[in-house]
């Protein structure tokens, strides 16, 4: 079950339609993400190569931005194991209703979750790693998330962010597939 939430009641009109939003597609939210898997998006070897550069050892503490089901959770658990802490922070109490049955179900006892808006969310003191995948594109504060959570990670640690929104801006939109494909 997700902890209470650390940010006030929301007022954002935006949020609570993402709220909204997520509570219908909980339920089907990771047969959804197979389909589009089966469509061609390969979002799994994207989340392995995220979850793979954030270079975690067992033990390690990472936080998963934006977790909504816990799809991430296994191969966090490969990185840190039994001794590390996986904290899976999502908005929508539904999807982390969802995240608290794969928790369960894989009787993992290292798993946290908690109910806040990420913009709001007060990292952990000592934090091994941050990952964000599908997420923030869909938090307009994205920079105080970035921010805050790089003040949170222990030097040489890494915050990734598994994302696909276009920049913006003449140059960007043409720089950017030459950025990504060197």
């Amino acid at each position: 079950m997700a902890t209470p939430a650390q940010s006030d009641a929301l007022d954002n009109s935006g949020a609570v339609l993402l709220i909204s939003l997520y509570r219908k597609r909980a339920k089907r939210y990771d047969r959804s993400a197979l389909l589009l898997y089966f469509a061609g998006f390969r979002h799994w070897a994207y989340r392995k190569h995220s979850i793979r550069s954030l270079t975690l050892n067992r033990g390690d503490t990472v936080v998963d931005v934006g977790c909504r089901t816990g799809l991430d959770f296994s191969l966090l658990q490969q990185q840190v194991g039994p001794l590390g802490r996986i904290i899976g922070v999502d908005l929508t109490d539904a999807m982390l209703d969802e995240a608290a049955a794969r928790i369960a179900a894989d009787r993992w006892s290292n798993v946290e979750l908690v109910n806040s808006d990420v913009a709001a969310y007060v990292f952990p003191s000592v934090v091994d790693g941050i990952l964000s995948t599908f997420a923030l594109t869909l938090v307009p504060q994205f920079d105080e998330v970035i921010r805050n959570g790089a003040l949170a990670l222990q030097p040489g640690k890494r915050f990734v962010i598994l994302d696909f929104k276009m920049p913006s801006g003449w140059f960007l939109n043409k720089a950017a597939p030459l950025l990504a494909s060197s």
